[in-house]
């Protein structure tokens, strides 16, 4: 019984022992938790030290705080440093740091105190902001050369960026603008931003002071200074005052001069499109060391005057465009072959692969006839006439075999001689044997003329001819000579053409060495263009170089263009001469323009090397839109039709 008591006592007496040693009345058991007791959230200059150390907390899973426990304090953003890399809690569970922040203002700044436990690391996370320092440095924020007008504002403004030892950007800092050379600033003294920027605008002086100076001075800290150098001159050297069609693209260009007139590179042009609703890229563009700067202006699409404005500074200069009415182009028929012909109400057409045959297609029904067997050669050549159509096809014994069709079996008229075959409204001419043939298509009816070699025939059946004699003409009355100067009495560079009313025709001068067209009405001659040295209808794709139609009558003009001396492809511009002999320009000068159409009532259609145009008689100007390659266009009984090379037939007009 007494033992029992004494083994009570000793038990009793170590409880009270490990109450002393355990405040809490139990040891603390292993850590659980860590977080930011304080310290949390401050701010300070970036570089700096935070003014109050962080501090974090351990404590246990009933709350305790757990002393001798290492805490490591790891920088997570913002690149600062902290005093001690690991810190050991004291009795409260506390350990305290010296936190010093990463140089960058505004970038964010984050600090971790890890505590490895049991089931992994504990974290603690410690949030600072890091302000930029006293202002410490200014620099050009914007270019330091500029290029302006006497008297006029900059078109940009002078701008700089002021940072503290640690090249952070420092708001609320003010800026004084100032000049030595004249002119003004607004305002005069500007406060930097939130990114550290203090802008004005320049107003130069009004003098040819070269160049002139400004300054930005920020109190304590420095100085920048800016120059800017002088136009006073603003010169349009390219795209100025064309008719182009809608939505065309033109390069416009200007020169920049400066006292004493010299270029000026650098200066800023800024593009305004002023009317007519088109675009201009780049808006702005610099003047080069030529003294030149560029822009592409995309007019609009609607007809009249277009204009545009280039400017530096007070100066300015208006670019003019005319832009095109745009005419009509109707899909009237689409044939599975080759367009030969077309009038008002038919198309006449042949399949594409052997053998081949000929239709005659009326428009209002899309129905076609068969005009021919299958042949052999594919036709290239075709005529629509009242009541049937004729062809030709190269023949198999050689020559060139005439075919005609009246809504019945295609007949042979003759095996004439390549190239001498043509039609004009109800007539046809050739030659066969060494003689010439006229045949009227609507009759039926051939007949023999004379011995020679056919060139053309006109609408009233004339033919005009080439014989030992010369160039002939054989009408109703009988034969004519056609007059030829002596001095261009060589062999005629092209066919000869007649509309029954005018003769045309070319030649080579042998004592000048160069091409002429020529024509004949009221039996005088009259040169229409020439002489150089080139050959307009031996270039691939340039079309006719004259046409008769009606009494009206179109040619090309032709210059010669030499470039250091050396001759180039020359310039070709579009004439026109009324039936009372009066000329005019259809196209302006130089436009290398190439000839489609001509109409019985004056009308023209040509062509450039990517758009085609008509130009009615009374005047005026239509696009038609692009011009392709393997198309022609055709005159019709009053109206113009555009043949493609995949089937198609346009009607064109106004």
């Amino acid at each position: 019984m007494r033992a029992l008591t004494r083994l009570f006592c000793a038990a009793l007496a170590a409880a009270a022992a490990a109450a002393c040693e355990d405040p809490g009345g139990s040891r603390a058991g292993p850590p659980a938790a860590v977080e930011a007791a304080s310290g949390n959230g401050q701010t300070a200059t970036a570089g700096q030290a935070l003014p109050q150390e962080v501090v974090a907390r351990v404590e246990d899973a009933r709350g305790r705080p757990v002393r001798g426990q290492a805490v490591n304090f790891v920088v997570t953003g913002g690149g600062g440093s902290v005093f001690a890399a690991t810190v050991t809690t004291d009795d409260d569970g506390l350990a305290a740091n010296t936190w010093t922040l990463g140089p960058a203002a505004g970038t964010p700044q984050t600090l971790e105190a890890r505590v490895s436990a049991a089931g992994g690391t504990l974290t603690a996370v410690f949030t600072a902001t890091a302000a930029a320092g006293p202002a410490a440095s200014v620099a050009r924020s914007s270019s330091p050369h500029f290029v302006g007008t006497p008297g006029a504002p900059l078109d940009e403004d002078l701008a700089v960026l002021v940072r503290d030892a640690n090249n952070n950007p420092v708001a609320g800092v003010q800026v004084t603008w100032s000049t030595a050379t004249g002119g003004s600033f607004n305002p005069a003294a500007s406060t930097t931003d939130a990114n550290g920027i203090a802008r004005a605008r320049w107003t130069l002086g009004n003098n040819n002071t070269v160049p002139q100076t400004a300054q930005a001075t920020v109190a304590g800290v420095g100085s920048v200074g800016f120059t800017a150098a002088l136009v006073n001159v603003l010169q349009k050297t390219g795209g100025d005052g064309l008719t182009v069609f809608p939505g065309a693209a033109i390069n416009v260009s200007v020169n920049a001069h400066g006292p004493p007139y010299g270029y000026v590179a650098g200066a800023r042009v800024r593009w305004t499109v002023a009317s007519g609703g088109g675009t201009v890229a780049p808006p702005v563009s610099d003047v080069n060391t030529n003294g030149v700067a560029q822009a592409v202006w995309t007019v609009g699409t609607a007809a009249g005057q277009h204009t545009l404005t280039a400017s530096i500074g007070g100066l300015s200069t208006t670019f003019t465009a005319t832009v095109l009415p745009q005419g009509q182009r109707t899909l009237v028929a689409t044939v599975p072959g080759t367009v030969l012909d077309v009038s008002a109400d038919r198309v006449l057409w042949v399949t594409n692969t052997a053998p081949y045959t000929v239709h005659v297609r009326t428009r209002s029904t899309g129905t076609d006839q068969a005009a021919s067997a299958g042949l052999s050669f594919k036709p290239a050549l075709g005529h629509l006439f009242t009541g049937g159509a004729a062809y030709t096809a190269a023949a198999a014994g050689g020559g060139e075999t005439v075919y005609e069709w009246r809504g019945d079996a295609p007949g042979t008229l003759a095996t004439a001689i390549p190239g001498t075959v043509s039609f004009e409204g109800g007539w046809a001419a050739w030659s066969a044997s060494g003689d010439v043939f006229r045949r009227d298509l609507a009759a039926g009816m051939t007949q023999p003329l004379a011995q020679g070699t056919a060139e053309d025939v006109g609408a009233n059946g004339d033919v005009v001819f080439r014989n030992a004699s010369g160039l002939q003409r054989w009408s109703g009355a009988g034969f004519t000579a056609v007059p030829v100067p002596s001095l261009n009495a060589s062999t005629s560079r092209a066919p000869a053409v007649t509309d029954g009313v005018k003769v045309a025709y070319t030649t080579f001068d042998n004592m000048g060495g160069g091409y002429s067209i020529w024509l004949v009405e009221g039996g005088q001659v009259v040169h229409l263009t020439g002489a150089n040295a080139y050959d307009p209808p031996t270039w691939p794709g340039y079309g006719r170089t004259h046409l008769l139609n009606g009494g009206w009558t179109a040619w090309v003009e032709i210059t010669q263009r030499f470039e250091g001396g050396t001759a180039r492809t020359p310039l070709l511009q579009v004439m026109r001469r009324s039936p009372a002999g009066v000329d005019g320009a259809v196209t302006a000068e130089n436009t290398e323009s190439m000839l489609d159409a001509l109409g019985t009532d004056g009308s023209v259609v040509y062509r450039t090397q990517s758009r085609r145009y008509l130009v009615p008689a009374g005047g005026g100007t239509y696009d038609l839109g692009p011009a392709a390659g393997g198309e022609r266009v055709v005159y019709r009984a009053g109206a113009f039709y555009l043949v493609t090379a995949d089937g198609s037939v346009y009607s064109l007009g106004t």
